[in-house]
């Protein structure tokens, strides 16, 4: 799916994604970035969103994740390089997502809900 049809999807679908905000956060700059309408819709909805710097995504974000989820051992330094491909393809394989080693709306979302998660004892 490229970005246009993001943001399309975005348009046709606000009122559900509106109760779904919660799991795109992460994505949220490059989505605006990207697709501006998208943007625009966003700050109609809800305009704390794009200010927060909770939502910030990167390729740094994605790194730090996979270390804390899975241990990838990835220098933290935004290089989206074959050893976060590697990692990223490899957490899709663990997930069920199709392993492709780019981190994808499903990727990103299934890896921010992963880190949502509290501890299991």
């Amino acid at each position: 799916m490229n970005w246009v049809e993001v943001a399309l999807k975005v348009f046709a679908n606000r009122e559900k994604i509106f109760s779904m905000f919660e799991q795109i956060k992460p994505l949220i700059p490059q989505i605006t970035k990207l697709a501006p309408k998208a943007g625009e819709l966003i700050q109609e909805i809800n305009p704390e969103l794009l200010s927060s710097p909770q939502t910030s995504f990167s390729v740094e974000w994605m790194q730090e994740s996979l270390n804390t989820l899975n241990d990838a051992k990835l220098v933290v330094d935004g290089d989206y390089g074959e050893m976060t491909r590697n990692a990223v393809r490899e957490f899709q394989e663990d997930h069920g997502l199709e392993p492709d080693g780019w981190a994808g709306i499903q990727t990103c979302v299934d890896i921010y809900k992963l880190l949502q998660k509290p501890e299991e004892a």
